[in-house]
């Protein structure tokens, strides 16, 4: 659990697990340390919760029913998430494969939960010591980034001008990479609660960080219609 200022954040665990015993066992493990779990039997049904969740960390069959745990494993990768693997096979080339494609551990089933909570501390404490090392530094896509501590946005060097709201819409998206939000939200989390504007206000702040980002196809910063908005990961 994360506490900043105050306010406690639970940490968010991705199970993808076809055997039901297993992934309720390890739901009900995670509900009692205080954790908040998430689970799907099919890799491609994981990788969608994924998308529209902010997940601390996955969990990871390598035999799943529709995809190759290997496989998915790759696309977790894009998104720079800690990645346990589980398995019920013992051969080396396996766990070497999940390693060099880069898992952050492995357990082979059948596992005692208490070294798989160990092992997800484990993972969490490495993953979060690494973000904090990072914090400050946020890339957006190829020679882009912003530097939050400066509030400071670079584009192949050199430092691309936003107004306040821009840069504070900017940034909490570029924070929830992958999430979509719709408009109200955003002037919730961005304006503040007491905003009394427009819904319209979000849109022509979109349309500005798309124009000075160059992002004039929508590939940074997408349009999901009917609902809202989403930075894509890079």
């Amino acid at each position: 659990m994360l506490c900043y200022g105050g306010a406690c954040m639970k940490h968010t665990v991705l199970i993808i697990e076809d055997d039901y015993s297993i992934a309720d066992a390890i739901t009900f493990m995670l509900k009692n340390e205080g954790y908040h779990a998430l689970s799907a039997s099919r890799g491609e049904d994981g990788l969608k919760l994924l998308s529209i969740n902010p997940v601390d960390l996955v969990l990871l069959d390598v035999r799943l029913p529709d995809i190759n745990g290997f496989e998915v494993l790759k696309k977790i990768n894009r998104q720079a998430i800690p990645v346990i693997m589980l398995t019920a096979r013992t051969d080396i080339t396996d766990k070497v494969l999940g390693l060099e494609l880069g898992a952050d551990d492995y357990i082979t089933k059948p596992f005692d939960i208490r070294e798989l909570l160990a092992r997800i501390k484990v993972a969490l404490r490495r993953s979060n010591s690494s973000r904090e090392d990072n914090a400050d530094i946020i890339h957006i896509s190829a020679g882009i980034h912003i530097d939050s501590q400066a509030r400071r946005v670079e584009k192949d060097g050199e430092p691309l001008q936003f107004k306040p709201k821009e840069y504070d819409l900017l940034l909490f998206l570029a924070q929830n990479r992958n999430i979509v939000f719709d408009r109200s939200t955003l002037l919730d989390r961005v304006w503040g609660m007491d905003y009394q504007g427009e819904d319209r206000t979000v849109d022509v702040h979109i349309r500005r960080l798309r124009s000075k980002l160059n992002d004039v196809d929508g590939k940074i910063i997408e349009t999901i219609f009917g609902v809202g908005y989403r930075m894509n990961q890079s």
